[in-house]
């Protein structure tokens, strides 16, 4: 429950990243990390703002091979 309650502390904390305003930016994320379901995976043209999800790997991780 640990886990479970600090994910729900950050949620409450730092609200949904849906409004997400930096331009010009690549979100890279890893299925591994547990913190990815916290990440924006909306991609938005006009921003520049590209979200990525990569099977495998963990946002400690290269991903200068992707």
């Amino acid at each position: 429950m640990y886990i479970t309650d600090k994910v729900a502390q950050i949620a409450y904390t730092f609200p949904a990243p849906w409004n997400y305003t930096a331009t010009n930016v690549v979100l890279p994320n890893g299925d591994y990390d547990p913190w990815h379901s916290l990440s924006s995976y909306v991609n938005n043209g006009t921003r520049h703002q590209i979200s990525l999800l990569t099977h495998g790997m963990a946002h400690t991780q290269s991903k200068e091979k992707i």
